[in-house]
């Protein structure tokens, strides 16, 4: 490995956005959430000194590029993803057939500390479980995914989906569905301002009310707006149910939907589902992920989905084990204490 080393940047300079876009264009493991524009929204919201992105590079060009923020995990400082509650997809970005050097850069980062990584897929969470034997690997999230370049793309039962049709039929003169890319401001507000008297709000799963929320979602909006899609339904040119969504390389990464109780007739969430699933297919989109979360809602639409996973590390033997019975104790209360429309159950916490 003597041709490779690993280079910490703490900021976004002009060789470090060079080598990381070339790479990311390049990568087939690409995606949303380990791209130079993510990481930028995230500094650019959590603004502090304690960004460092890892470059594994061979003759001047990027291998491999991990971007990390120090934090506490389950009582000891940690290595972590930046972004947090956002990110939905696996942060490492590692160039085609290279996946064995993660071990070389994997060792660089956990000499430094300890080290937590999030939302894996299942090659790299088996290929790090095998080189790192100490090491916890998890399943942390189940992603509903649906192809659509087949030609009966969805799964909706054919009673669900008459009732949907028939239900807008009747009121196609009061409904209007609306698609909108390179939204700005403006669209978003009006998503912050549903959700606020939203289901999502009364039940506490809203995610608008926390500040820096708002905050990532205008950087968002400001460093890529053109890959940004909002979606609508209108009743009585009043929104009742929104969508926000990211458009990257063909795929549409669902982030946030809500709606008012008042409408539940129409059944909103499916409704709208049903016309972006159909819109993003004329639009070119070859996939839908639904991100996070393995629901009864998910499961109508789709039996596909992937597994990612948790990785943890740190050179201390009592700092791993610790984490590994924490992990246990997860798995044991998820198992116990079922959540309501739910399936996570039957993988969450599960070890390699």
């Amino acid at each position: 490995m003597k041709e490779y080393k690993v280079k910490v940047y703490k900021n976004l300079d002009e060789n470090l956005v060079r080598m990381w876009k070339g790479l990311w264009l390049r990568s087939k493991s690409a995606n949303f959430f380990n791209s130079y524009e993510f990481c930028a929204a995230c500094m650019k919201t959590y603004s502090d000194d304690n960004y460092e992105i890892f470059c594994l590079e061979k003759e001047e060009e990027a291998v491999a590029i991990l971007p990390l923020v120090k934090s506490r995990v389950f009582g000891f400082t940690c290595y972590v993803n930046p972004g947090g509650r956002f990110v939905e997809k696996s942060p490492i970005l590692v160039k085609d057939a290279s996946i064995d050097n993660l071990k070389y850069l994997l060792d660089f980062i956990v000499n430094r500390d300890n080290l937590r990584l999030s939302e894996l897929p299942e090659d790299i969470a088996k290929y790090l479980n095998t080189s790192f034997k100490k090491s916890l690997v998890s399943i942390i999230s189940i992603n509903p995914f649906i192809d659509l370049k087949q030609e009966k793309y969805f799964g909706l039962n054919k009673k669900t989906l008459s009732k949907l049709e028939n239900r807008f039929r009747k009121n196609k003169d009061s409904l209007e569905y609306l698609h909108i890319t390179k939204g700005g401001e403006k669209e978003l507000n009006s998503v912050i301002d549903l959700e606020r008297r939203s289901t999502k709000s009364t039940m506490g799963k809203g995610i608008f009310g926390v500040t820096s929320s708002r905050l990532f979602f205008k950087n968002l909006i400001k460093i890529c707006n053109n890959r940004i899609v909002f979606d609508y339904l209108t009743f009585n040119k009043k929104i009742f149910v929104s969508a926000v969504g990211v458009i990257f390389k063909d795929t549409y990464y669902a982030y946030h939907t809500s709606y008012l109780r008042d409408y539940k007739y129409f059944v909103p969430g499916k409704m709208i589902t049903y016309f972006m699933l159909s819109q993003l297919k004329s639009e070119g989109v070859k996939l839908f992920d639904f991100t996070r979360g393995y629901s009864d809602f998910k499961k109508e639409f789709t039996e596909n989905f992937s597994l990612q996973y948790d990785f943890y590390l740190s050179k201390s033997n009592f700092i791993n084990l610790w984490w590994k019975l924490i992990n246990l104790a997860r798995r044991v209360k998820i198992v116990l204490f079922k959540t309501k429309y739910y399936h996570d159950h039957f993988y969450l916490f599960k070890t390699v």
